[in-house]
């Protein structure tokens, strides 16, 4: 059946203030939030999303959908030279409320710093950057949704910093990881990987997975960048099997799988124009074993990427400012 799908969103964009006295650029960092804390003292912002979804079909006039997708609550405090703390508090769909950042940052150099708390993935263009209108139309692209969890976020301890000379900045961190089986399959064929964030709620951890990313800025209006995720996914079955017997050690083995996610990005923008694109392939071991644990049919390989072209058409007008109206082609 053909059917047309509708979006639109209307955004309150960041609004930032900061208080207190300090030297600019305390807290040097990888993620847009770190970058706004460089005050010594409290820092506010936030932004709100509400979307109208319709699908229009020949044979049938189904309602469309609004809704207060989000409402963002941005909160730091820079305590001196080398002590800042950053959090995300998100109302998703006016009856959600979720911490989707909450982290110490201990700055040990100029360009080198060490993060522990709920951190964000470095996973791709749309993860640590995923407020619009960063990311062009209403949803996030299916890759970072399905392949990529985004928002993915966990807690666990990381550092991150940058080369100046060669124009390399870089994150390693080390975290809990997917919660893979839990009374059940929490991935599937459809979803992919999506219902094993353990989102900082009661996570379990068992082994920590490693997960970082390199960005390379040298060249004018470039950012290329690689990330990678590697670790086994987690099952509540350690609360209650004993691995020391054979065949409760078979189920437990079923329970979970190993992901090893691997992707690759650029964006290039050039006055009015951009172009940006992205591709993620991860492998899931043990997926058959899985599969038949959990009756869902998770594929032993994930993979998918897009390119994006954009022109903004504000910058045909003769008086020209620093609004944008992006049309673009994915």
């Amino acid at each position: 059946m053909f059917a047309r799908f509708i979006s639109i969103t209307v955004l309150g964009l960041m609004s930032l203030s900061s208080f207190g006295q300090g030297a600019d650029s305390l807290v040097y960092g990888n993620t847009r939030l770190q970058n706004i804390v460089n005050n010594q003292g409290l820092s506010l912002g936030g932004y709100a999303q509400i979307d109208y979804n319709q699908v229009q079909t020949p044979n049938s006039k189904p309602n469309g959908v609004v809704d207060i997708h989000r409402l963002v609550l941005f909160l730091g405090y820079t305590f001196d030279q080398k002590f800042s703390f950053i959090s995300e508090i998100e109302f998703e769909h006016a009856n959600e409320v979720w911490v989707e950042q909450a982290y110490v940052n201990y700055r040990l150099n100029t360009n080198l710093s060490i993060n522990t708390g709920l951190l964000l993935v470095p996973m791709g263009i749309v993860n640590q950057y995923h407020e619009p209108p960063t990311f062009l139309g209403v949803e996030r692209s299916f890759v970072d949704q399905y392949i990529i969890p985004t928002t993915w976020r966990e807690i666990g301890i990381g550092i991150q910093g940058r080369f100046p000379d060669a124009n390399i900045k870089y994150q390693i961190n080390l975290t809990n990881g997917l919660m893979g089986y839990n009374e059940g399959a929490k991935f599937s064929g459809s979803s992919g990987l999506r219902g094993g964030r353990q989102k900082a709620s009661k996570a379990q951890l068992h082994r920590p997975v490693i997960n970082g990313r390199v960005e390379h800025y040298g060249f004018p209006g470039l950012k290329i960048g690689l990330s990678a995720y590697v670790g086994a996914s987690q099952s509540t079955m350690w609360n209650t099997v004993n691995p020391a017997i054979a065949e409760e050690k078979e189920v437990l083995d079923s329970s979970i799988v190993q992901i090893s996610m691997f992707e690759a990005d650029f964006h290039y923008r050039i006055r009015a124009f951009q172009i940006k694109g992205q591709y993620v392939f991860a492998l899931i071991g043990n997926s058959e074993a899985y599969n038949s644990l959990g009756n869902t049919e998770v594929g032993s390989q994930l993979f998918g990427g897009f390119t994006e072209v954009a022109f903004d058409l504000l910058s045909l007008r003769a008086q020209k400012d620093s609004r944008l109206l992006w049309l673009f082609v994915r």
